[in-house]
């Protein structure tokens, strides 16, 4: 399958490569991938549910995977798949109104100083329904440094999840 990729904004000098509905899906195990963290300040209950402070309607981030992955056509991107749960069924889109979309926000720093705001709306992310995940690629200026992230996610209606954080550490 031939990937297929946008290009985002360019904020200080770290583009943005977002992939669509079409993308290739890596397998790699669920986790966090290069010694990410969840850093989601609302503990998982038993059920996988956030235990409160977040909005009850929001999408809830359950894991993230983030790993630098070889697009043919592309080269080497770091993809961020994010995992989730959304009480209402609106993200990335509500089902209701197909072109009402949910977005994602990446938070990215680098080891060598680069941070940048990433909006990626539904229309630019993979989505992958049956597995429950989206996900979107970015293209480092440099993949021999660590990239951190910070995740959030917004459903159709403005619910805005907690965030989650993870970091990409390359093999040295």
């Amino acid at each position: 399958m031939t990937t297929l990729a946008l290009t985002g904004s360019r904020v200080m000098g770290l583009a943005a490569l977002f992939c669509l509905v079409g993308c290739g899906n890596k397998e790699s195990d669920v986790g966090f991938g290069g010694g990410g963290s969840n850093t989601n300040p609302y503990p998982l209950d038993d059920t996988g549910g956030s235990d409160g402070g977040a909005d009850s309607e929001a999408p809830i981030i359950t894991n993230l995977n983030i790993t630098l992955e070889d697009y043919a056509e592309l080269g080497d991107l770091i993809q961020i798949q994010v995992f989730y749960e959304d009480p209402t069924g609106d993200f990335p889109y509500d089902p209701n109104d197909p072109t009402a979309g949910g977005s994602m926000l990446i938070a990215v720093e680098s080891e060598a100083g680069t941070d940048e705001d990433l909006v990626v709306d539904a229309s630019e992310m993979g989505i992958f329904d049956d597995e429950g995940y989206v996900q979107a690629a970015v293209s480092p200026e440099d993949t021999s440094v660590a990239h951190s992230f910070e995740v959030t996610i917004t459903d159709a209606a403005g619910n805005v999840s907690a965030s989650a954080s993870g970091q990409y550490t390359p093999a040295r």
